[in-house]
């Protein structure tokens, strides 16, 4: 399958994804500012997922039902950084231990970057966990 390249066509094929595999979403920003307020040009999508830590298997399906990669290891750890309670890092302590060099580091750090900035305790957090837990050699992981 080849995704749409028009915003608002790649929102509802998000959206039909999503619903096909029973996932609460809401659509936002630009493409959903439109549909109730003054339109502008978008390039992209913004979707929030409305599941549980444990409950992200029917996104990845579909998203792999678009043919959108997905790296789940690098997902759960950004999706767990932004919760940031304790449990949620014990959980990220073992991933990258268990995960080691599978886990996608650079990116995971870039996303936290990104959507909170340089300065946010979770970027901190994200560098500690990785300097104390990544094995010597990640392909023994």
């Amino acid at each position: 399958m080849s995704l749409p390249t028009d915003a608002f066509e790649l929102g509802i094929a998000l959206a039909q994804a999503l619903e096909g595999h029973g996932v609460e979403y809401a659509l936002g920003g630009a493409l959903a500012y439109g549909q109730y307020g003054i339109s502008r040009a978008t390039n992209d999508v913004d979707v929030n997922v409305f599941v549980a830590p444990d409950g992200l298997a029917p996104v990845f399906e579909a998203l792999r039902a678009l043919d959108v990669p997905v790296d789940e290891a690098a997902a759960r750890a950004v999706f767990k950084l932004l919760f940031f309670r304790a449990k949620d890092l014990v959980d990220l302590e073992r991933l990258i231990a268990v995960q080691g060099g599978a886990v996608d580091v650079p990116y995971v750090r870039a996303r936290i970057v990104e959507m909170l900035g340089e300065e946010d305790p979770r970027v901190e957090a994200w560098d500690r966990l990785c300097a104390e837990n990544m094995p010597d050699d990640p392909a023994t992981a």
